[in-house]
């Protein structure tokens, strides 16, 4: 608490700071009402007329990029480009107006913007919650449709893990059972009626409590940011709660593709399947049809604020170059296996795509977080944050005393554990992507 006096003092110095700053208003509760003014016939008349005049070429919004390969940029989007995006996803959304969702992604990124504007155009009820009330909101809002970055899920794995690790032996045996059957979920083809069998009696049993403790209505979720483990999606297809992820870019107003909802439209380890009015080309593709990604579309920005030379870089007659590297599989599945500036050089002379590694290591159970790297060294190493849930389970299993994560990262046991996972992964690597040394950390990364 502090005195009127100096709370004046304070904001002067913040306002003497701040060139374009206008001035600040401080409001309690009772005065929120002297705001409010009814609006008048000349008012509304100025309004429309204001909204005549603007065009759908006219600059809606700056959003600048998060700068994680760079300085960042404000990316220029026009009505246009955001309104053509919002009308290709919503026909593609299956949820209708009055349906319940939660949002609590930053409104200062594109995404969640974007989805913001779309759930605004659809009807849908919108949510609006702090991250660290999330779970709490859920079960009070019921929400039947969310969107999510994929570490969400996979730290409501984590939790269910750390749940069924503090079982007693047989609920802790049946609770692993469940999730390993969950983690083989069929998404193609005829499910056999042994495993449909099973599959509704954890449902009943197990499947159920988890999805009640985020609302119990939850049926759709969308991701993006980042790769979703693809055995994450089947167990949350398996729980109930379809997992579809997407791909885009603040550029792109920022839809470019994602896996659909209806049948035969997700593949997971896919960012899905491109929207029906762009253009998406692989470009210079290599033998394996790895190239550089690059989109056309009334979605393509604007360019960067008050960068003209930034702008030519990337954007050429309306084709934007991504800078992520990609090919088509599946016929017409859009698949990112890595970001241009991250593929380093060995000092074999081979390039690595770290995240292609990333994301065969990330199939072992036993890993939460990992990160590769090579620059220059004669092959890559791989730092890695273990799943300690699912660690913890190994170990009571194979009667190793388990203690802090500290000293387990350095048991030569869990070792020697990771060291015939990532055996079993280089196989599937080719020569100069195998990881050839690793470091266990305690720590998960922020």
């Amino acid at each position: 608490f502090v005195s009127n006096n100096e709370l004046k003092e304070r904001i002067e110095q913040f306002q003497n700071k701040l060139e374009y700053l206008k001035s600040i208003y401080l409001l309690k509760k009772s005065s929120i009402q002297t705001l409010i003014k009814k609006s008048t016939p000349e008012k509304i008349e100025l309004l429309k007329e204001t909204i005549k005049n603007i065009k759908n070429t006219d600059l809606a919004t700056i959003i600048y990029t998060s700068g994680t390969t760079g300085e960042p940029k404000g990316v220029m989007l026009s009505h246009q480009n955001i309104v053509s995006n919002i009308l290709s996803v919503i026909s593609l959304l299956p949820i209708k107006p009055g349906d319940k969702t939660v949002s609590f992604l930053p409104l200062s990124h594109v995404f969640e913007r974007m989805v913001s504007y779309a759930y605004i155009a659809m009807g849908v009820q919108v949510h609006y919650v702090k991250p660290n009330e999330l779970r709490e909101r859920m079960t009070e809002v019921k929400p039947i449709f969310m969107t999510c970055v994929p570490r969400l899920l996979e730290k409501m794995y984590e939790g269910v893990i750390e749940r069924i690790n503090n079982s007693p032996k047989i609920f802790r045996f049946l609770g692993w059972w469940s999730i390993r059957l969950g983690e083989n979920y069929p998404i193609h083809g005829k499910i056999s009626i042994l495993y449909g069998i099973q599959l509704n009696l954890v449902r009943l049993f197990f499947f159920n409590r988890i999805k009640n403790r985020i609302g119990g209505k939850l049926k759709y979720i969308v991701v993006g940011a980042a790769a979703l483990q693809p055995r994450l999606g089947r167990l949350f297809s398996a729980i109930g709660i379809k997992v579809r992820e997407g791909y885009g870019l603040t550029e792109t107003s920022p839809i470019v593709s994602f896996n659909r909802f209806e049948a035969g439209g997700v593949h997971f380890g896919t960012v899905g399947i491109p929207l029906a009015n762009l253009n998406i080309i692989i470009d210079d593709p290599d033998e394996t049809g790895q190239g550089e990604i690059i989109v056309k579309g009334p979605n393509v920005m604007m360019g960067y604020y008050k960068k003209p030379e930034i702008t030519q870089e990337v954007l050429s007659e309306g084709w934007f170059r991504t800078g992520d590297i990609g090919k088509f599989v599946f016929k017409r599945f859009l698949q990112i296996t890595d970001r241009k500036k991250d593929i380093f050089k060995t000092s074999g002379g081979k390039y690595v795509a770290p995240q292609k590694v990333e994301q065969y290591l990330k199939k072992i159970p036993f890993i939460s977080q990992c990160m590769v790297w090579g620059e220059n060294k004669s092959y890559p190493i791989a730092i890695i944050i273990p799943a300690f849930e699912v660690l913890k389970n190994w170990c009571f299993e194979q009667k190793i005393h388990w203690t802090a994560p500290l000293y387990m990262v350095v048991n030569p046991k869990v070792q020697k554990l990771f060291d015939s996972e990532i055996e079993n992964i280089n196989i599937q690597l080719e020569k100069h992507e195998r990881i050839r040394k690793f470091i266990l950390s305690a720590k998960e990364w922020t």
